[in-house]
This record gives structure tokens, sequence and C-alpha cells, in this order.
């Protein structure tokens, strides 16, 4: 057998001293490592779950303050507190190096806000062109709509930037209650009128989310509900950012034992 392995010879591999420990501290260093990995392991399941958990708190109290409507709310189409609904331009733009961003689905999925890394840009006619149908503005809410359907954001930079047709954007006739919006559209009672069509790419059409049933209260309660999500959005992020950096930790932690364990250390 000939060939080359990682740049080695397979002459010189054969040579390689492996050093091998006696069966009996084998057998030991196997029962050392099956009891720790096993340990690491139900470790890893429980911050898992209680990574899990924390994102279901701040879901299942969303569902309910939106469930448990008050008399004196209202149920309006989201086409009728709004001054415009609409999506980005239609045909693929003439992209150049630098200009303005042109933002797409990955620009929405990145993060919880807006993300201008790997942003494409357009030329400053083009976007004039494209702003005379769809002009995002500080305060609007955009929403993706085709292939990765239903994520929400608040446009809340000063940054000019127009959108492709993948996504959606929502300019409320007051922009005092965008973030209320935002809470109500990826609420659960949202989502679950998200009904994507298409047979491959599926799609939200611009008429199905004009017609979405929005809960709205009086502005004095949209204010109080609107304190209490950012809180506990706040908490929750806390909270998975401890338990994701415990399964970090752990999956490093298998690293090094391995290592020690080959370098005759346990």
């Amino acid at each position: 057998m000939t060939g080359i392995i990682g740049g080695v010879s397979m002459a010189k591999f054969k040579k390689l001293n492996i050093p091998l420990p006696s069966l009996p501290e084998q057998k030991c260093i196997v029962a050392i490592l099956d009891k720790t990995f096993a340990e690491i392991t139900k470790a890893e399941a429980i911050a898992k779950t209680n990574l899990q958990n924390a994102k279901e708190l701040f879901e299942s109290y969303l569902n309910n303050v939106f469930k448990d409507k008050g008399n004196d709310w209202e149920e309006k189409k989201l086409n009728d507190i709004c001054t415009k609904i609409t999506d980005g331009v239609h045909q693929k733009p003439n992209y150049i190096s630098k200009g303005v961003p042109f933002l797409k689905i990955n620009n929405l999925t990145k993060g919880d806000g807006i993300s201008f890394d790997k942003v494409s840009y357009i030329s400053k006619e083009d976007h004039e062109l494209y702003c005379k149908r769809t002009r995002p503005e500080k305060g609007d809410i955009l929403i993706t709509k085709d292939g990765t359907i239903g994520i929400v954001r608040i446009i809340d930079t000063d940054i000019e930037f127009s959108i492709f047709v993948s996504l959606a954007l929502i300019k409320p006739i007051n922009r005092k209650i965008s973030l209320f919006l935002k809470y109500i559209l990826i609420s659960p009672l949202i989502q679950k009128q998200i009904k994507p069509k298409g047979a491959a790419l599926k799609h939200l059409y611009l008429k199905d989310l004009r017609n979405f049933s929005i809960p709205i209260p009086p502005i004095q309660e949209q204010q109080k509900i609107i304190q209490k999500l950012n809180y506990l959005q706040v908490q929750t992020k806390k909270l998975e950012i401890i338990y994701q950096q415990k399964i970090t930790n752990l999956s490093e932690l298998k690293k090094s034992i391995l290592q020690k364990a080959f370098n005759g250390e346990l």
C-alpha cells in the first residue's frame, strides 16, 4: 500500500511510534472516560432542556397576552392600521461593490435585529427608483415572506436601504404602535394565521398578510404589555446565553478530557 496521508508518506506513517498503555491501564482509562462522559452527557441534556424552557417561557407569556383579550380590545385587519403593506423589488438588481445596502432574507435571520453583514449593494439611482414603490423608514416593520416565513424586525436604523421581493414592508399609521405590532406579529396568535402557499418555495402573499386579524388594546394597555414583554425578553435572552455557554463549555470539556487521556494525564 502506497500513498500520502496528510502530507506524510505511508512508509513514514508506518514507522510512527504510537504510545500504548498496558491493558489494565487501558481498561482504567476507558472506565474513567465512560463515567466522565456519561456525567457530561447528562449535564448537557439538562442545559439543553433549560435552554428550551427559557425560550418557551417568553413564547408562553406572549401567547397568553394576546389570547386573554379584554372587552375593550378592538379587532382590526392589519391593512386597516397601516398606510402601506408592500414588498421589495421583484427583479434581481445590478449589484455593485459599494453603494446603498440591499436587504434579503439572510439580513433578517442573523441575530435579533437587521444585519448589514455580508449585505449586497445597489446604486443610489436604483435605490431611488425602488423607493418610489417601497421606501423603508425608521419605525416601519419588515417580515420575511418567501422561503423562511414570518421573521419580524422593526427598522431601528437611519441607514437607507432597499429590499428584495422576499421581504414585506409594513408601514403603521402610527409608528408609536410599531413595537406592539412586532410582538403581535411574532406571537403564536398571528404566526398561526400564516399559511404558506407554494409547492416548493413557500410564500406568504401580501393579500393574506394584509388580512391578518390584529387585536388592539387601548394605548395605555399597549404600553404596559410592551414594558412587560421587553423586560421578559431581556431576562430570557440572559438565560439563553447562560445555558448556551454551558453547553459550549461542556463540549470543550469533552475535548480537553480526551486530550489528557491521550497524553497519559488522567
